[in-house]
């Protein structure tokens, strides 16, 4: 459509690395939009690769025009409530595990970046419209990991059986492979308890991004996953 002079792509924080490792070899220890992911495979992290794939043929379908430019969105895990519950949706998935008892027992204390969904949206709205805006951006509110999740919503919600321990990482990668064949020995050095080091920098010059706290993002999307009946009100 020749009206059209922006795109806009939704990508993640999957194409600059596969593994929370990988910040210890990011210039300075943080993981910048300057960085590819060169690491993931289709035997490896496929959804990593296949997001890696997707972003660069984007940028290849850019640079063979002068019509429209591009800009990159790249959440890291994205919580909070929807427009509507999703009971498939990874994340409700994420908040009914982790309250719902699945982790009860003990849970894997893997390292992650947070945003919340509505910094998500105002990023695509701003990269949209506003004329300056180039390049990718990483939306990342925090680099945290299972087990502060599970301390943050303790602190409100006692009642639900909330993880209180990790499971030790030897364990993990010993039995790991066994439990279920996504969980490879080689992700469990890599990411379970090592943190994630997202620069969201960029985000907050070029976008004007102010996060929500985790906290409140966390809340507000248990209130909705109890609602709608995804985990039984105590």
């Amino acid at each position: 459509t020749p009206s059209v002079r922006r795109v806009v792509l939704t990508s993640s924080v999957a194409t600059m690395c596969t593994d929370a490792s990988e910040k210890d070899n990011a210039p300075n220890g943080i993981l910048t939009e300057d960085i590819i992911n060169m690491t993931a495979s289709l035997d490896y992290q496929p959804y990593h690769f296949g997001k890696t794939l997707a972003e660069m043929a984007a940028w290849r379908l850019a640079g063979s025009q002068n019509q429209w430019t591009l800009a990159t969105i790249h959440p890291s895990f994205v919580l909070g409530p929807g427009v509507k519950y999703h009971a498939s949706s990874e994340s409700f998935k994420f908040m009914v595990s982790m309250c719902g008892g699945e982790y009860a027992s003990g849970a894997p204390n893997i390292g992650l970046g947070f945003v919340s969904v509505d910094d998500v949206a105002k990023a695509h709205i701003v990269a949209a419209y506003k004329e300056d805006v180039v390049g990718r951006h990483i939306l990342s509110a925090a680099n945290t990991s299972f087990m502060e999740v599970a301390e943050t919503l303790r602190k409100k919600y006692p009642q639900y059986p909330i993880p209180t321990k990790a499971v030790p990482k030897a364990m993990l990668y010993l039995i790991g492979p066994l439990i279920h064949s996504a969980i490879k020995r080689r992700f469990v050095m890599k990411n379970v308890d090592v943190k994630t080091n997202y620069d969201n920098t960029k985000s907050k010059e070029a976008l004007g991004i102010e996060y929500r706290p985790m906290d409140e993002t966390l809340y507000e999307m248990l209130e909705q996953v109890i609602e709608n009946g995804g985990l039984e009100k105590k």
